[in-house]
Protein backbone atom coordinates (compact mmCIF):
# COMPACT_ATOMS: atom_id res chain seq x y z
CA UNK A 1 0.00 0.00 0.00
CA UNK A 2 1.33 3.59 -0.39
CA UNK A 3 3.15 4.74 2.91
CA UNK A 4 3.39 1.22 3.95
CA UNK A 5 5.79 -0.46 5.70
CA UNK A 6 8.41 -2.99 4.46
CA UNK A 7 11.03 -5.37 6.92
CA UNK A 8 14.16 -7.25 6.36
CA UNK A 9 15.27 -9.12 9.73
CA UNK A 10 18.47 -10.09 8.59
CA UNK A 11 20.44 -8.18 6.39
CA UNK A 12 24.06 -9.97 5.78
CA UNK A 13 26.39 -7.27 5.78
CA UNK A 14 26.88 -3.96 8.01
CA UNK A 15 28.33 -2.10 4.84
CA UNK A 16 25.93 0.73 3.43
CA UNK A 17 23.51 -1.01 1.44
CA UNK A 18 21.21 -0.23 -1.37
CA UNK A 19 17.60 -1.07 -1.28
CA UNK A 20 15.58 -0.63 -4.21
CA UNK A 21 10.93 -1.00 -4.87
CA UNK A 22 9.68 -2.27 -7.64
CA UNK A 23 5.72 -1.34 -7.92
CA UNK A 24 3.37 -3.19 -10.74
CA UNK A 25 0.42 -5.09 -11.43
CA UNK A 26 0.15 -8.57 -10.18
CA UNK A 27 -2.34 -10.84 -12.27
CA UNK A 28 -3.20 -13.42 -10.02
CA UNK A 29 -4.91 -15.77 -12.91
CA UNK A 30 -1.23 -15.75 -15.02
CA UNK A 31 0.88 -15.07 -11.66
CA UNK A 32 2.90 -12.76 -13.96
CA UNK A 33 4.09 -9.02 -12.78
CA UNK A 34 3.86 -5.86 -14.68
CA UNK A 35 6.45 -3.10 -13.00
CA UNK A 36 5.18 0.32 -13.73
CA UNK A 37 7.55 2.39 -11.25
CA UNK A 38 11.04 2.05 -9.56
CA UNK A 39 12.30 3.16 -6.13
CA UNK A 40 15.92 3.19 -5.03
CA UNK A 41 17.36 4.64 -1.81
CA UNK A 42 21.18 3.94 -1.25
CA UNK A 43 23.49 4.28 1.86
CA UNK A 44 21.29 2.65 4.46
CA UNK A 45 23.68 1.88 7.19
CA UNK A 46 22.33 -1.13 9.20
CA UNK A 47 23.36 -1.39 12.83
CA UNK A 48 23.33 -4.14 14.98
CA UNK A 49 22.23 -1.89 17.96
CA UNK A 50 19.13 -0.52 16.62
CA UNK A 51 16.87 -0.54 13.59
CA UNK A 52 17.21 1.37 10.74
CA UNK A 53 13.55 3.23 10.82
CA UNK A 54 14.05 6.03 8.31
CA UNK A 55 14.75 4.05 5.46
CA UNK A 56 11.74 5.35 2.91
CA UNK A 57 12.04 4.64 -0.93
CA UNK A 58 10.19 6.70 -3.15
CA UNK A 59 8.66 4.91 -6.48
CA UNK A 60 9.78 8.08 -8.60
CA UNK A 61 11.38 6.26 -11.51
CA UNK A 62 8.83 5.08 -14.56
CA UNK A 63 9.32 2.08 -16.43
CA UNK A 64 7.42 2.39 -19.56
CA UNK A 65 10.53 2.46 -21.98
CA UNK A 66 10.74 -0.34 -24.62
CA UNK A 67 14.36 -0.91 -26.07
CA UNK A 68 15.62 -3.00 -29.46
CA UNK A 69 18.33 -4.80 -29.25
CA UNK A 70 20.30 -5.67 -32.68
CA UNK A 71 22.32 -9.13 -32.08
CA UNK A 72 25.49 -9.59 -34.50
CA UNK A 73 27.46 -12.00 -35.23
CA UNK A 74 25.76 -15.23 -33.61
CA UNK A 75 27.40 -18.29 -34.70
CA UNK A 76 24.34 -19.98 -36.03
CA UNK A 77 20.46 -18.97 -36.82
CA UNK A 78 19.40 -22.35 -34.76
CA UNK A 79 20.33 -21.35 -31.26
CA UNK A 80 18.66 -19.05 -28.59
CA UNK A 81 19.05 -16.16 -25.96
CA UNK A 82 18.93 -15.77 -22.55
CA UNK A 83 19.14 -11.79 -21.84
CA UNK A 84 19.36 -9.48 -19.40
CA UNK A 85 19.81 -5.77 -18.77
CA UNK A 86 20.57 -4.56 -15.19
CA UNK A 87 21.10 -1.07 -13.65
CA UNK A 88 24.43 -0.09 -13.22
CA UNK A 89 24.58 2.20 -9.51
CA UNK A 90 28.55 2.04 -9.49
CA UNK A 91 29.70 1.76 -6.22
CA UNK A 92 26.31 1.16 -4.90
CA UNK A 93 25.34 -1.87 -7.05
CA UNK A 94 23.07 -2.73 -9.55
CA UNK A 95 19.50 -3.50 -10.22
CA UNK A 96 17.99 -6.19 -12.15
CA UNK A 97 15.43 -4.80 -14.84
CA UNK A 98 14.46 -7.17 -17.61
CA UNK A 99 15.51 -10.61 -18.84
CA UNK A 100 14.15 -12.41 -22.22
CA UNK A 101 14.15 -15.88 -23.06
CA UNK A 102 13.36 -16.93 -26.76
CA UNK A 103 14.62 -18.51 -29.63
CA UNK A 104 12.19 -16.83 -32.23
CA UNK A 105 14.78 -14.20 -33.46
CA UNK A 106 18.57 -15.24 -33.49
CA UNK A 107 19.34 -11.26 -34.42
CA UNK A 108 17.09 -9.30 -32.01
CA UNK A 109 15.61 -8.84 -28.64
CA UNK A 110 13.19 -6.49 -27.09
CA UNK A 111 13.21 -5.61 -23.47
CA UNK A 112 10.47 -3.63 -21.70
CA UNK A 113 9.71 -1.78 -18.96
CA UNK A 114 13.40 -0.03 -18.34
CA UNK A 115 13.60 3.40 -17.19
CA UNK A 116 15.38 6.08 -18.56
CA UNK A 117 17.58 6.77 -16.76
CA UNK A 118 19.65 9.81 -17.93
CA UNK A 119 23.37 9.87 -15.94
CA UNK A 120 22.81 6.12 -14.86
CA UNK A 121 24.55 2.75 -16.75
CA UNK A 122 22.96 0.27 -18.18
CA UNK A 123 24.76 -3.52 -18.18
CA UNK A 124 23.79 -5.97 -20.93
CA UNK A 125 24.56 -9.59 -21.10
CA UNK A 126 23.26 -11.60 -24.05
CA UNK A 127 23.74 -15.53 -23.47
CA UNK A 128 23.29 -17.72 -26.81
CA UNK A 129 23.81 -21.12 -27.48
CA UNK A 130 21.74 -24.60 -27.84
CA UNK A 131 18.09 -23.80 -26.75
CA UNK A 132 16.87 -26.97 -25.09
CA UNK A 133 13.47 -27.08 -22.97
CA UNK A 134 13.47 -23.41 -22.75
CA UNK A 135 16.92 -23.04 -21.58
CA UNK A 136 20.08 -22.42 -22.90
CA UNK A 137 22.99 -24.67 -22.86
CA UNK A 138 26.34 -25.59 -23.63
CA UNK A 139 28.20 -24.50 -26.37
CA UNK A 140 28.07 -21.17 -24.94
CA UNK A 141 28.52 -17.45 -26.11
CA UNK A 142 28.26 -14.79 -24.34
CA UNK A 143 28.41 -10.53 -25.00
CA UNK A 144 28.54 -8.10 -22.59
CA UNK A 145 28.22 -4.56 -22.90
CA UNK A 146 27.90 -1.62 -20.55
CA UNK A 147 25.69 1.58 -22.25
CA UNK A 148 26.00 5.19 -20.68
CA UNK A 149 23.71 6.46 -23.43
CA UNK A 150 20.27 7.33 -24.13
CA UNK A 151 18.49 4.03 -25.33
CA UNK A 152 16.14 5.21 -27.46
CA UNK A 153 17.57 4.36 -30.63
CA UNK A 154 18.43 0.72 -29.82
CA UNK A 155 21.44 -1.02 -28.43
CA UNK A 156 23.89 -3.27 -29.99
CA UNK A 157 25.11 -6.22 -29.47
CA UNK A 158 28.07 -8.25 -30.78
CA UNK A 159 29.52 -9.44 -32.69
CA UNK A 160 29.74 -12.73 -30.62
CA UNK A 161 32.41 -14.94 -30.33
CA UNK A 162 32.16 -18.26 -32.15
CA UNK A 163 31.56 -21.68 -30.71
CA UNK A 164 34.46 -23.79 -29.33
CA UNK A 165 33.85 -26.66 -31.18
CA UNK A 166 35.78 -30.05 -29.87
CA UNK A 167 38.13 -31.91 -31.84
CA UNK A 168 39.98 -34.91 -30.03
CA UNK A 169 39.08 -35.03 -25.98
CA UNK A 170 42.31 -36.30 -24.84
CA UNK A 171 43.12 -38.38 -22.64
CA UNK A 172 46.84 -37.84 -24.17
CA UNK A 173 45.70 -34.27 -26.26
CA UNK A 174 42.87 -32.29 -26.38
CA UNK A 175 42.26 -29.95 -29.59
CA UNK A 176 39.38 -27.66 -30.78
CA UNK A 177 38.23 -25.51 -33.55
CA UNK A 178 36.90 -22.09 -33.47
CA UNK A 179 34.25 -21.04 -36.74
CA UNK A 180 34.87 -18.51 -38.97
CA UNK A 181 33.52 -14.61 -37.51
CA UNK A 182 34.06 -11.02 -37.43
CA UNK A 183 35.85 -11.41 -33.73
CA UNK A 184 38.35 -13.81 -32.54
CA UNK A 185 39.58 -14.51 -28.67
CA UNK A 186 42.88 -13.13 -27.22
CA UNK A 187 43.04 -15.42 -24.44
CA UNK A 188 41.70 -19.27 -23.49
CA UNK A 189 41.40 -21.01 -20.67
CA UNK A 190 41.25 -25.30 -20.61
CA UNK A 191 40.05 -26.32 -17.39
CA UNK A 192 40.33 -30.40 -16.39
CA UNK A 193 38.63 -32.35 -12.83
CA UNK A 194 39.05 -35.33 -11.81
CA UNK A 195 35.70 -37.41 -12.17
CA UNK A 196 36.98 -39.67 -9.44
CA UNK A 197 36.22 -39.38 -5.19
CA UNK A 198 39.98 -41.36 -4.48
CA UNK A 199 42.37 -38.57 -6.22
CA UNK A 200 41.47 -34.60 -6.44
CA UNK A 201 43.57 -34.13 -9.48
CA UNK A 202 43.07 -30.64 -11.51
CA UNK A 203 44.32 -28.74 -14.27
CA UNK A 204 44.07 -25.26 -14.98
CA UNK A 205 46.76 -23.71 -18.52
CA UNK A 206 45.97 -20.17 -19.94
CA UNK A 207 46.71 -20.46 -23.40
CA UNK A 208 46.97 -17.33 -26.50
CA UNK A 209 43.83 -16.58 -28.77
CA UNK A 210 45.33 -19.05 -31.23
CA UNK A 211 45.90 -21.86 -29.99
CA UNK A 212 44.21 -25.12 -31.16
CA UNK A 213 45.19 -27.65 -28.57
CA UNK A 214 47.70 -28.64 -25.84
CA UNK A 215 48.87 -32.25 -24.98
CA UNK A 216 48.47 -33.10 -21.40
CA UNK A 217 51.67 -32.52 -19.01
CA UNK A 218 53.23 -35.49 -18.27
CA UNK A 219 52.70 -35.63 -14.36
CA UNK A 220 49.19 -34.63 -15.12
CA UNK A 221 48.68 -37.32 -17.31
CA UNK A 222 50.02 -39.74 -15.07
CA UNK A 223 47.92 -38.83 -12.13
CA UNK A 224 44.49 -39.37 -13.87
CA UNK A 225 43.05 -42.42 -12.53
CA UNK A 226 41.00 -44.65 -14.85
CA UNK A 227 37.50 -43.63 -15.39
CA UNK A 228 35.68 -40.30 -16.86
CA UNK A 229 37.21 -36.75 -16.48
CA UNK A 230 35.40 -33.53 -17.23
CA UNK A 231 36.93 -30.56 -19.07
CA UNK A 232 35.69 -27.12 -20.05
CA UNK A 233 37.11 -24.46 -23.00
CA UNK A 234 36.58 -20.71 -22.03
CA UNK A 235 37.45 -18.75 -24.92
CA UNK A 236 37.54 -14.73 -24.47
CA UNK A 237 37.85 -11.47 -25.72
CA UNK A 238 40.15 -9.10 -23.19
CA UNK A 239 40.76 -5.59 -24.83
CA UNK A 240 43.87 -4.27 -24.14
CA UNK A 241 45.48 -8.03 -23.39
CA UNK A 242 49.25 -8.41 -23.63
CA UNK A 243 49.60 -12.24 -23.69
CA UNK A 244 53.30 -11.98 -22.28
CA UNK A 245 52.12 -10.15 -19.02
CA UNK A 246 48.88 -10.95 -18.42
CA UNK A 247 47.82 -11.21 -14.72
CA UNK A 248 44.88 -13.22 -12.97
CA UNK A 249 42.57 -9.95 -13.27
CA UNK A 250 43.12 -10.72 -16.88
CA UNK A 251 41.08 -14.07 -16.83
CA UNK A 252 38.10 -13.04 -15.24
CA UNK A 253 34.21 -11.90 -16.83
CA UNK A 254 34.63 -8.48 -15.44
CA UNK A 255 37.67 -8.04 -17.68
CA UNK A 256 35.89 -9.70 -20.93
CA UNK A 257 33.60 -7.90 -23.62
CA UNK A 258 32.70 -10.93 -25.23
CA UNK A 259 33.37 -15.04 -24.34
CA UNK A 260 32.48 -18.68 -25.09
CA UNK A 261 32.33 -21.63 -23.32
CA UNK A 262 31.76 -25.30 -24.29
CA UNK A 263 32.83 -28.76 -22.36
CA UNK A 264 33.41 -32.59 -22.66
CA UNK A 265 34.89 -35.18 -20.94
CA UNK A 266 37.52 -38.27 -22.11
CA UNK A 267 37.70 -41.25 -20.44
CA UNK A 268 41.01 -43.27 -18.99
CA UNK A 269 41.31 -46.67 -19.36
Amino acid sequence: TDGGSYQFGNLFSLSPTTLYAVFGIADSADKSFTPLLLGILRGVQPNIAKPVTDADIILDTHLDQTVTVNVTGPPNTTGGHDAFVDLDLGQSGAIPLARVTQNSDPFHLTFTHLPAAAGQGFVFVDEYGSFVNGQVTAPVTTYLRRVFNDLGSGVTLGPLLPFPVLRQTGPDVISWSLGEGPVQPNLQQLNLGDGTATLNTSWTVVLPGDARQIALPGPVRTRLQPGTHGFSLTVAVSPGLDFAHWNFTDLGETSWTAFAFSSGSFTVP
